[in-house]
């Protein structure tokens, strides 16, 4: 779809600057003329008019005293190559940046699925060693659970600690549990866990495996899109096949090295939400703090705040707003003093706490009321009185 979309403009470039070019031609014939009648400056009107249209830089007017253009033939000549070339260029560049940016978005779910795979089959070995560990603690308890067995058939029997060691290590063995690492656990339990596990590696494994062919044949794809892409631009501005893949990479990357040369770590480019609970645009720089394209220090709405994808920052950030929203109503309800700091570190975790723990303040002061109505009703009436007079001067505070 992308490269669609990069074709797309390509060709529309191409066709306004031959559009651009008809008019200019018809502009240049009645420019010529020695003198114009009115039909004829009519006309030339509309064609300049059609042409700032296309062109709204252009801005060429027709001469009040010859009626005709303001400019030269040569002039305008000059400018419909060079707008030409500019609309050519920037199509070039935008058809560039999204195949390119498409291979990053590929490249990135292989590297996701990647670190996903790891992750599982990480916890499937781990699960796999401490499986080892508890054969080997079934095995001492079996073995410590014969000895005392025989023991108790001796003569000498068992003292009174044997006694509940074997009760206990007899309740273990019947039930097919062994004590590991401070808990008691089924050891087929155990190893169906570590079974699934083992089973779940394998399957992120092939996800990987599906995801990583895909990204090669997607990045196959692109590459070629590529070289179309960079034979097209050495066609149109007359260069080399190697300039021209040259000049594509360099207006893509002007905007990135821009913000290197200010500190900033392009490829962790992402997106916060900042203090005010906008969406905005992040790098990590290299000291690890969030920064925009120029190094700036962004205030964001937490203390732990990450950068993210943009889809995700707009979530948090209507999250933010609706929180904020309950908040107020809330606290207004309990007619608290308290308001929401922006400033304070609040990540999606302690919003959620704070949002439960105002709940649960309203509902132990709606049964602290019933509490002490309770105890109003169970009091003498002159104890009542009094009662009732004091939480009238306490007011709504």
């Amino acid at each position: 779809e992308s490269y669609e979309s990069a074709n797309e403009g390509i060709e529309d470039a191409y066709a306004s600057a031959e559009l651009a070019s008809g008019i200019a031609e018809k502009i240049k014939v009645l420019n010529d003329e020695e003198a114009l009648t009115a039909s004829q400056q009519q006309e030339l009107a509309t064609y300049v008019a059609q042409l700032n249209e296309l062109y709204p830089e252009w801005g060429g007017a027709i001469d009040e005293t010859t009626g005709k253009l303001d400019q030269t033939n040569e002039e305008l000549d000059e400018f419909i190559e060079n707008a030409k070339q500019a609309a050519l260029a920037t199509a070039y560049q935008e058809a560039y940046a999204e195949i390119t940016e498409e291979m990053v978005e590929v490249l990135k779910d292989q590297v996701e699925a990647q670190m996903a795979a790891n992750a599982v089959t990480e916890e499937s070995n781990n699960l796999s060693e401490e499986a080892v560990e508890v054969e080997e603690a079934w095995n001492d308890q079996k073995e410590r659970y014969e000895s005392l067995q025989k023991k108790a058939n001796t003569a000498t029997g068992l003292t009174n600690d044997e006694l509940k060691e074997l009760n206990k290590l007899q309740g273990l063995c019947e039930s097919g549990s062994v004590e590991f690492n401070g808990e008691i656990v089924k050891t087929a339990d155990y190893l169906g866990e570590v079974g699934q596990a083992a089973n779940s590696a394998t399957e992120a494994q092939s996800v990987y495996n599906e995801v990583s062919d895909e990204a090669t044949a997607a990045t196959e794809e692109a590459n070629a899109k590529l070289e179309e892409l960079a034979v097209g631009y050495s066609q149109a501005f007359g260069v080399s096949l190697e300039e021209a893949k040259t000049a594509l990479a360099n207006m893509t990357t002007e905007t990135e090295e821009a913000a290197v040369a200010n500190g900033v770590l392009v490829e962790s480019m992402g997106y916060v939400v900042d203090a005010s609970g906008e969406v905005a645009e992040a790098y990590y720089n290299d000291s690890g703090q969030i920064v925009d394209a120029d190094n700036n220090v962004i205030e964001t709405l937490s203390a732990n705040t990450e950068i993210v994808s943009q889809e995700e920052a707009e979530r948090q950030a209507a999250y933010a707003e609706s929180y904020q929203s309950a908040y107020d109503s809330l606290m207004g309800q309990l007619n608290l003093q308290d308001t929401y700091n922006a400033e304070t570190s609040v990540d999606a975790q302690t919003m959620i706490q704070n949002l439960n723990a105002q709940s649960e303040a309203q509902e132990q002061y709606a049964n602290n009321i019933d509490t002490l109505w309770t105890y109003i009703n169970s009091s003498t009436s002159a104890n009542k009185d009094a009662f009732l007079q004091y939480l009238s001067e306490l007011g709504t505070d």
